[in-house]
């Protein structure tokens, strides 16, 4: 696929490095130290960013941030569970480290409005600008569910203004972040 996108003229995105679903289950299940984990993180940051160095966009972290009641933190998933809370500036780290050029992406849902989760994600949004770690952000823009519906049962209610989500993404670009809709539902 990337090289028919290079004959065609298209951009190709990475997308992802690291989510928090699909795993084997020895990796699943597994019990890994932070520094074992770190270094299979590495292994594959190296295999995928090197092999396509054309890629000039990586989502290097796909929804690391979930919300129950009210309360945002982060998924559990294999590489919190053995690094905690800095596998996400991990990942990022080694994107830049196999792929000085490539743009770094955050790829999360619920940022379409102003809400308690989107300003927990906007938060860990600027600490990743600041340490120079992150240049774009994704809107999954499930726009017809963000917070509670379905696709079977839409809550219309959750439905984000054009005006909100505009300013949702210039909320990012006030930070010097670009935004891309990366799904759209």
């Amino acid at each position: 696929w990337v090289n028919y996108a290079k004959k065609n003229g298209m951009k190709v995105r990475g997308h992802s490095l690291f989510d928090n679903v699909g795993f084997p289950p020895d990796i699943q299940q597994g019990k890994f130290s932070p520094d074992q984990m770190k270094a299979m993180m590495e292994s594959h940051v190296k295999r995928f960013v090197t092999r396509y160095p054309e890629i000039e966009e990586w989502v290097v972290v796909n929804e690391p941030f979930w919300a129950a009641k009210g309360v945002a933190g982060y998924k559990p998933n294999p590489f919190y569970n053995a690094i905690g809370l800095d596998y996400v500036p991990f990942a990022f780290d080694l994107v830049k480290k196999y792929n000085s050029s490539a743009k770094r992406m955050l790829n999360s849902p619920g940022l379409e409005s102003d809400n308690p989760f989107a300003n927990f994600v906007f938060d860990k949004l600027e600490e990743l600008k600041a340490q120079d770690r992150i240049e774009t952000v994704g809107f999954e823009t499930h726009a017809v569910y963000p917070l509670g519906g379905s696709l079977s049962n839409p809550d219309p209610l959750n439905f984000p203004s054009e005006e909100e989500l505009i300013s949702q993404m210039n909320r990012c670009g006030k930070m010097g972040l670009r935004t891309s809709v990366t799904e759209l539902d």
